[in-house]
């Protein structure tokens, strides 16, 4: 349930677009945030017209959805726009927080609140069709309201049903140096140049998303594409699901969504290189060698192992070196020139034919288990070393 202490949060949109509203209204709720939305809260008999004014003014946040179907509705923006500016522009300065939002990429209309100068195009957009543009989102209002956060759970467990559990680790947020140093073994010019990369808190799994977690959910409800039921090559309840294509990992997230009412999603890559290091800046998180004792690489097991055979890192994730390669979100890049400096996934520019893979595997050899080794494929390859972890970034209530 919504904190009585948390945002509220005003949701102006185009009938057109109700139905992705809508959706946006029951993710924010479920997040502990307090949206208005007229389908959701009017009540029979109120008068519209004296309500929604009424809630824009008792807002913190004032959210415009915008499509090109409801900025090319004749009439909308002029009307329902207008009259939320208006009340906006009453309320003191710095009282409310407008967010022009684009469902899709539509272009942001001139619309001028005369008397006190407001023009929503003025206000930086918020790409809310983007793949992790609930996340920013949440980001928008945390940076605002940062006492507003939800507390942050130390570490919890989905129930998957059939007595499989899903652990997650809370992954406390930081600073750390990306990419490996020039003078590092083995290194590859991919690899650079480092860069600082803030990192805001989140969740990752303990383990590679094992057969039987995968099992279970590949037999949940269908969101894109169609799962295999037992797709590894290497079988056994406890090994890591492999030889899933970056698809097939995107549709487990999306189905552990659906069924658990939270963001799963894969790693990025700055995401995934920070859980791996765990605070260190050595080329493993275990120091600079890496053994065959705590680590499943180069052929030493003659395939995949069981998850949590070999030691934590600080973290208390296994497996981040060796087992299985991990997809990540991001696109490939050739190197990190221009790369962002926060852990959202790099999507612009790049190959986007080909996404990166990170964590060496047990068929590898020693250095791509290195902690800033990158290695790419292309999104529809499967290998009996390919594998994957999720992300919970949102948090939860």
């Amino acid at each position: 349930m919504p904190d009585s202490s948390s945002p509220r949060i005003f949701l102006a949109h185009a009938s057109e677009d109700k139905t992705a509203v809508i959706k946006l209204y029951d993710r924010l709720q479920q997040q502990g945030y307090q949206p208005w939305l007229d389908k959701k809260d009017l009540i029979p008999g109120q008068k519209w017209r004296e309500e929604i004014p009424k809630a824009i003014r008792n807002s913190d946040i004032f959210i415009a959805c915008l499509s090109q179907r409801s900025v090319a509705k004749q009439g909308y923006v002029q009307r329902e726009f207008r009259m939320a500016l208006n009340v906006c522009a009453d309320k003191p300065p710095g009282t409310i927080y407008l967010i022009p939002l684009r469902l899709d990429d539509c272009q942001i209309p001139e619309l001028r609140q005369e008397e006190y100068g407001i023009n929503l195009a003025d206000y930086h957009w918020l790409d809310y069709f983007e793949s992790d543009g609930f996340e920013q989102l949440v980001r928008a209002i945390q940076h605002q309201f940062p006492k507003a956060q939800p507390e942050l759970e130390q570490d919890f467990q989905v129930d998957l049903g059939s007595g499989i559990k899903l652990e997650m680790v809370f992954i406390p947020g930081g600073e750390f140096m990306m990419g490996s140093p020039d003078d590092e073994v083995d290194r590859f010019e991919s690899e650079g140049p480092q860069h600082q990369v803030h990192v805001p808190a989140f969740y990752i799994g303990k383990y590679p998303v094992t057969q039987r977690q995968w099992e279970v959910v590949a037999q949940l409800a269908k969101v894109n594409i169609d799962l295999k039921h037992k797709p590894s090559h290497f079988q056994g309840d406890n090994r890591p699901v492999e030889s899933v294509d970056w698809f097939e990992a995107a549709e487990f997230c999306q189905r552990l969504s659906q069924y658990t009412r939270h963001t799963y999603r894969l790693p990025s890559e700055a995401e995934w290189e920070y859980a791996c290091r765990a605070g260190t800046k050595t080329p493993y998180a275990f120091g600079n060698h890496l053994s065959a004792a705590q680590a499943n690489f180069y052929r030493h097991y003659s395939g995949t192992t069981k998850v949590g055979r070999f030691p934590a890192n600080q973290f208390g994730l296994h497996d981040m070196h060796g087992n299985v390669y991990e997809w990540c979100i991001d696109h490939w890049h050739g190197n990190y020139a221009g790369a962002p400096n926060d852990t959202r996934a790099w999507l612009t520019g790049g190959d986007d034919e080909y996404f990166v893979i990170r964590g060496g595997s047990w068929f590898h050899s020693l250095w791509h288990c290195r902690s800033a080794y990158r290695f790419n494929n292309t999104p529809s390859s499967r290998f009996n070393y390919f594998g994957f972890r999720v992300v919970c970034v949102v948090p939860r209530t």
